[in-house]
């Protein structure tokens, strides 16, 4: 057997026409400058580099360009000229830039293209208005092509396809994770897109997999962008013979202004094509977002137990004495870092906050007369726990009896001419206005320093799916790039500063777990949801496309009575523990309920958070439905730590099917032997990982919302 498969390489072939091959391990993606436009030639998963000329040209109809840009309502797929390329490495990364300008049309494009050795590539363009005059972005695609075509279709008939389309299909809050496969349809478009109520990548997130029922290959697409977004998928097994692919952000036009001379950044497409079965494509993403994507915080070298205090205090009853005794009792559970939610910020009286909206006064960035010391108690009792400090904002918004907005009404969106009305008492600010963004980055970076942040949790979103519009040289321009254009300029700025603070994302739960925030970010929110079997379905879904070391999951809900301790301690020791969710006091709970919880805290830190970087994910139940006919009676989750030492399993009974689960270990060492602890009987037993292969494990569960856990150690 080879190594580990890291290779990666771009090479450039300029006769007769520019050539340019992407190899990323065993992925090669090939394109060509044809017909005065940059096209996809073809695709390997076994690490064959072919010549391209041996391959037949598409016909006139088949849109094979790699890209699409539209600039005025003029669709500039065609009419590209080769102006140069340029390859390097950073980070162990292999880089090229193409150059292409239009021959008819003032602009040019760099087509940017990185691999990284794990299977994936990343792509994104530069497109620069090289004219005199303003030109308007109407549409774009930052990755467009032909992914199969010829022999692959072959065989088929006129309505049926080979390929399947493996998405999320909820759309609403407390909806992430909804995973199914669907058919494709000869000759049907598929569309996929934003579909939430936000200006934000919403539940259904921009990733999407494609598989063929005939073979072991899968495509895995990510867009890293954070506003709408959309994706058009379309098999035709009997004109053309082509699957097709295009995927890129999305507004109503124009999405974007240029004026005379300006570049803009388009956000990137992660591409991923892989021979094997669905947890070798899950792998192989994980370890590219590992790679490539999440960033590394020396602070952070293995996840973070954190304790929340809206769980204890809620958002309205945040004091100094109620949060210093709640830090003394997160410290005595296990937490690592200390989090004071939504409700410590305002300059109004305190009596004005009960029962409100919590949006009310944000943006008076200061803590309210309920902390009458300020932080400084709070930061100092934090560091003698030897815990971190955490604070939450929302920097996208302020409200609607803050201080700030009574000063500059005229910082909110406007849409359709009027300012935009709020929501919950949350107003939007208007990220193109100059003296908004520079208040905005001014006051991250007061926060940061005079509170002594150690990791602060971004909230929010915009308000509306389209945020609004503004006049930009001639044209009625939509926000939502520049938003997000600004959004990520500061959080970058910010995470240079401070190259020790820690960054969290939270989009009323899952709202934002896109590549383009998570790019920015160490870790994420994936849920406001936490109650079974809801919450087993979303952290099943969201770690097909997520590594679970990022994903913040906690294990209680309001009323939380549907399963038992264990089951929902459990769950969180398969994504990051954050300990939230409590309906009361926590200094009220029952002994034993602490006590419970500290267990499985101790256990995250000594067991499952050395293991969860770099794990191999086994999902043996990767489509999770829990309504109606067909329901899935168990999901199980396999995660097996790099080096083969140490695994862990998961069996949580759903249903009340009578059968016991026969759990058999896919990444155990078969040359090794395992001492495997059943933590329902608290006994182990040390059986050769061969003999676990061949004749599983019987996990026997009597009721539904009832659990499991297999704990693996090599012996």
């Amino acid at each position: 057997m080879m190594a580990a498969q890291t290779w990666n390489r771009i090479s450039v072939r300029h006769s007769p026409a520019p050539e340019i091959h992407y190899v990323s391990g065993l992925t090669v993606y090939a394109e060509q400058i044809a017909d005065s436009k940059l096209v996809g030639r073809y695709w390997s998963a076994n690490g064959c580099i072919e010549d391209t000329e041996e391959f037949p040209r598409f016909g006139p109809d088949v849109p094979c360009h790699a890209f699409s840009v539209n600039l005025d309502g003029q669709s500039l797929d065609w009419g590209w000229r080769f102006v140069s390329v340029d390859q390097g490495e950073k980070d162990g990364r292999g880089m090229a830039s193409i150059s292409l300008a239009h021959g008819t049309r003032p602009v040019s494009v760099r087509v940017h293209t990185e691999v990284d050795g794990t299977g994936f590539l990343s792509r994104w363009l530069e497109v620069t208005n090289t004219g005199s005059a303003h030109a308007a972005l109407s549409s774009l695609d930052v990755f467009s092509g032909v992914l199969s075509s010829g022999k692959a279709l072959r065989g088929t008939d006129f309505e049926r396809t080979p390929f399947l389309l493996g998405r999320f299909t909820g759309n609403n809050w407390s909806q992430e994770g909804r995973f199914a496969w669907e058919p494709l349809a000869n000759g049907v478009m598929t569309g996929l897109h934003a579909a939430g109520p936000y200006g934000t990548s919403g539940y259904q997130d921009p990733y999407f997999l494609l598989t063929s029922d005939r073979t072991s290959e899968f495509f895995a697409f990510y867009l890293g962008w954070s506003g709408l977004w959309k994706a058009e998928i379309l098999c035709d097994t009997t004109l053309h013979r082509t699957l097709q692919v295009r995927i890129g952000p999305a507004a109503p036009a124009p999405m974007r202004v240029l004026a005379p001379g300006e570049t803009i950044t388009t956000p990137r497409v992660h591409i991923g094509y892989l021979h094997g079965d669905l947890d070798r494509c899950v792998q192989a993403a994980h370890e590219h977002i590992r790679r490539s994507v999440i960033p590394r915080s020396p602070r952070m070298p293995v996840p973070l137990v954190s304790h929340n205090s809206a769980g204890s205090q809620g958002l309205d009853r945040l004091d100094e004495e109620k949060t210093l005794r709640d830090i003394d009792l997160a410290h005595d559970l296990g937490a690592q870092v200390y989090m004071v939610d939504a409700g410590w910020f305002g300059k109004n009286p305190a009596s004005g906050r009960l029962k409100i909206p919590y949006a009310r006064f944000m943006g008076d960035w200061v803590p309210g007369e309920w902390y009458p010391n300020g932080f400084a108690p709070i930061v100092e009792k934090i560091r003698q726990k030897g815990m971190r400090f955490g604070l939450w904002i929302e920097p996208e918004g302020i409200g609607l009896g803050s201080d700030v907005y009574k000063l500059h009404p005229d910082w909110i969106v406007k849409r359709e001419g009027k300012p935009f009305p709020h929501l919950a008492e949350r107003l939007n600010l208007d990220y193109t206005n100059p003296e908004v963004r520079e208040w905005v980055e001014s006051e991250l970076v007061r926060v940061v320093t005079e509170y002594h942040v150690d990791v602060i949790r971004f909230d929010g979103a915009p308000m509306s799916a389209y945020i609004g519009e503004r006049e930009e040289g001639g044209y009625i321009e939509n926000l939502l790039w520049r938003h997000y254009e600004f959004l990520y300029a500061v959080m970058e700025r910010l995470a240079d500063r401070f190259p020790d603070l820690l960054i969290e994302n939270c989009c009323g739960g899952g709202g934002r777990l896109d590549l383009g925030i998570l790019s920015r970010s160490h870790r994420t929110q994936i849920s406001d949801e936490a109650r079974p079997p809801r919450s087993v379905q979303i952290l099943n879904g969201i770690t097909l496309m997520l590594p679970p070391e990022v994903c913040m999951v906690f294990p209680f809900g309001s009323r939380q009575e549907t399963a038992d301790l264990d089951f929902l301690c459990r769950l969180v020791l398969f994504g990051g523990f954050y300990n939230l969710g409590w309906t009361g006091r926590m200094e009220d709970q029952h002994p034993r309920t602490l006590e419970t919880l500290k267990r499985y805290i101790t256990l995250y830190k000594s067991f499952v958070a050395p293991l969860q970087p770099g794990c191999r994910v086994f999902h043996h139940t990767p489509v999770v439905r829990i309504e109606g006919e067909g329901r899935t009676p168990y999901c199980v989750w396999e995660y097996v730590s790099a080096d083969g030492r140490a695994a862990m399993a998961g069996v949580f009974k759903l249903t009340d099917a009578p059968e016991p689960y026969r759990f058999t270990p896919r990444g155990l060492d078969v040359a090794a032997t395992y001492r495997i602890r059943f933590d329902n009987e608290g006994t182990a037993v040390e059986v050769p990982a061969y003999t676990l292969r061949q004749q599983g494990i019987a996990v026997d569960l009597p009721r539904p919302l009832t659990s499991e856990l297999l704990l693996f150690e090599r012996v």
